[in-house]
C-alpha cells in the first residue's frame, strides 16, 4: 500500500471542513481553538498535538461554563 503524505493543503482542506462542521452544528469554536488549528493547518503541530490542546480547551470551557 502506497503512503499518503499529509500536505500543508490537506491540512488547510482539513481545519476548514471542521470549522465548518461544528458551525453547521450551531457552536462556534473558540479563539484558541482556531489558533491550535491554524498551527495544524501550518504544520506548526502535529495532529496528536492538536487532539491534546482541544481537549484541554474542550475542558477549561465546560468548567468555566459549571461554575
Amino acid at each position: 500500500m502506497e503512503k499518503q503524505f499529509i500536505t500543508q493543503s490537506n491540512r488547510s482542506i482539513a481545519t476548514q471542513a471542521a470549522i465548518g462542521s461544528v458551525r453547521a452544528e450551531g457552536l462556534n469554536p473558540s479563539m484558541k481553538t482556531i489558533g491550535y488549528l491554524k498551527d495544524y493547518s501550518d504544520g506548526r503541530i502535529t495532529s496528536n498535538q492538536l487532539y491534546k490542546l482541544s481537549l484541554i480547551e474542550a475542558k477549561s470551557i465546560l468548567t468555566q461554563s459549571l461554575n
